[in-house]
């Protein structure tokens, strides 16, 4: 229910609207983030409460010593690695694929304008959730969206 009630408030977000989704003021940054904390929080305890699910059921047993860490940075490592050798493949599939139908030659220019297309065509529009200004002038602004809401807020949404 989480996502899908995220996605119907972003709904009703008029169409069009040129300003960035995050406050450029890192206060009401910060604001927004304990809203979100907050009302995932309901959701869990709410999702939780109804499974009556116990902690020994959610694995919430803690081992002990350091092995939880070194799971977790070796795991995260593993999976990085895999997603990045994927999109790779799927980058060089694409490329292939886009100069055969085009009927170029394999040239490292050509390769290079396909990629400049393919960057451009699915660059994330980072602009439409940050304000970039807000970013280069406030130190504090660039830190919260660095630790907040790049991991802490975007881990959970």
């Amino acid at each position: 229910m989480y996502p899908l009630t995220i996605a119907l408030i972003s709904a009703l977000v008029p169409a069009g609207e040129e300003a960035a989704a995050l406050s450029p003021h890192p206060g009401m940054l910060a604001l927004i983030f304990v809203e979100i904390m907050i009302s995932f929080g309901i959701f869990f305890g709410i999702a939780w409460a109804a499974s009556r699910v116990s902690f020994s059921q959610l694995m919430m047993k803690w081992r002990k010593g350091w092995l939880p860490w070194v799971l977790g940075f070796g795991y995260s490592l593993a999976m990085r690695l895999i997603v990045g050798v994927i999109v790779y493949a799927v980058l060089t599939i694409t490329v292939v694929v886009m100069l055969a139908s085009q009927g170029g030659t394999f040239t490292t220019e050509s390769v290079q304008e396909i990629f400049r297309e393919l960057v451009e065509k699915f660059r994330p529009r980072v602009e439409h959730v940050v304000d970039t200004r807000a970013i280069v002038d406030s130190p504090l602004y660039l830190f919260l969206n660095v630790t907040l809401v790049s991991f802490v807020m975007a881990g959970f949404r």
